[in-house]
């Protein structure tokens, strides 16, 4: 006879669920982390990466975590990449680095990896166009654009140069202005793609999406943190989405991706302790690295869902576009309801272009 579960026990088991529940954890069936997902064939894998041979990619923040390995592994397929980074010592490094490990996998005799280091700000939009202008001058073609660099929800609260709450600006408004620059290259190269990299703290943004203000957005109390880097995640689906609708016609594949929770070095001791304070900040950092190190998805395997709209063949056969692509490579509905909402999408665009067209402005009438 199977032993009595007490009532305490039935007890923490019922809150735990609650949470869950509440929290909205198995939104995609667990596969955000590997633990719920490890039995899962994945939907795509390295030996399914084509030969790139006279493709061109633009990946941001390529210095470091999925944008490294996503960089290293379009290198192997042959493509040039160029390797977006606001650091360009830490970039010249990577690169060097990511050359070493490709001629390392391929052999000495192999074709020497086509990388190259650029200087992209996404917090200075003035930069961004300036890198922008000479990406245009410089290439032929860009087959691929990657949109991966972030940030999490910066402390203290901080506003860019250009007036605009940092945490979203580094992770949308600056790729925003970015890709729409880079369009007519992207439509001279089709068929082209664009990743853009969102997450499923998208759930998290407030009710009405992102606030279609200057004042909504940089509103250092409402919405609260979590809800900041979310409204900043959402905002890269819908572009990935309204992007979509204004340009699969033209030959461009634009999708977005939840990685899932994957072990990079987004997790900063600064951010931390001014979150927190110099006590507890060390100890919260802790605690997620250890969640981390317990339940996290490696770069490695969290590239591949970026690797596959990038690079995966199937995305042309089976005209996959305007899609949320979860772990790994899998396409999932959104949990938003804004994300699906197109009128939103069209006042999203209209708004970043005002945002992106005062902070340019300035250096247009010098």
């Amino acid at each position: 006879m199977a032993p009595a579960v007490s009532w305490k026990t039935a007890a923490a088991v019922a809150v735990a669920a609650l949470a869950c529940k509440r929290a909205d954890l198995f939104w995609n069936n667990g596969r955000s982390i590997p633990l719920l997902s490890f039995w899962r064939e994945p939907g795509f894998s390295y030996d399914q990466l084509p030969d790139l041979s006279g493709k061109v990619a633009l990946v941001t923040g390529a210095n470091t975590g999925l944008g490294r390995e996503t960089a290293l592994q379009l290198a192997l397929a042959n493509a040039t990449v160029l390797m977006g980074c606001r650091d360009m010592g830490r970039c010249e490094a990577a690169v060097s680095e990511l050359r070493a490990e490709a001629l390392r996998v391929k052999g000495l005799s192999s074709r020497y990896p086509q990388l190259k280091a650029v200087y992209i700000d996404l917090a200075d939009l003035r930069q961004v166009a300036t890198a922008a202008d000479a990406l245009f001058m410089e290439l032929d073609a860009l087959h691929i654009l990657v949109n991966n660099a972030g940030v999490a929800t910066q402390f203290p609260h901080t506003l860019t140069r250009d007036g605009v709450e940092l945490t979203f600006q580094a992770n949308y408004l600056g790729h925003f202005l970015l890709t729409t620059l880079l369009l007519p290259l992207l439509e001279r190269s089709a068929p082209a793609r664009v990743v853009h990299l969102s997450s499923g703290a998208h759930r998290g943004a407030p009710l009405e999406g992102v606030p279609l203000s200057r004042e909504g957005v940089n509103d250092p109390e409402t919405p609260g943190p979590y809800a900041r880097y979310g409204m900043a995640k959402l905002a890269n689906l819908v572009f990935a989405r309204e992007l979509d609708r204004r340009f699969f016609s033209k030959g461009i594949f634009s999708n977005a991706v939840h990685p899932g929770v994957v072990a990079t070095d987004m997790l900063r001791p600064q951010n931390f302790e001014a979150m927190l304070g110099p006590q507890l900040g060390p100890l919260a950092l802790g605690l997620a690295r250890l969640r981390n190190s317990l339940f996290a998805y490696s770069p490695q395997q969290a590239a591949l869902s970026l690797l596959y709209c990038a690079a995966s063949p199937e995305v042309e056969t089976l005209a996959v576009h305007g899609e949320l692509v979860v772990p790994v490579a899998t396409r999932w509905q959104a949990r938003h309801p804004m994300a699906e909402d197109a009128d939103f999408g069209k006042a999203l665009w209209r708004f970043s272009q005002q945002l992106v067209s005062e902070a340019l402005e300035p250096a247009r009438a010098t």
